[in-house]
């Protein structure tokens, strides 16, 4: 699981921000940016920023809604057993 700042820093960095850009929106500094994205690599076993863009998209694929509850709820097979 990512804590939130992790979750902001992918989302980021998914939509393509620049380093600076994502700084400047999260108020961290290159320094901070690049151990959450050390962390980031690190949670997901990824090797690369392409690798990690791949990650997420496949992630985000796997999120559906539960409009009862309006909570975001994992499509896996353990989360629908469990519903």
């Amino acid at each position: 699981m990512l804590t939130p700042q992790l979750r902001r820093v992918a989302l980021a960095h998914q939509q393509g921000l620049s380093p600076d850009d994502i700084c400047a929106r999260l108020g961290i500094t290159r320094h901070t940016l690049k151990s959450y994205r050390m962390e980031l690599y690190a949670r997901l076993d990824v090797r690369s920023s392409a690798e990690l863009v791949q990650e997420l998209r496949a992630l985000a694929d796997d999120v559906v809604f539960d409009l009862r509850r309006h909570l975001p709820v994992m499509n896996t097979p353990m989360s629908m057993a469990s519903s």
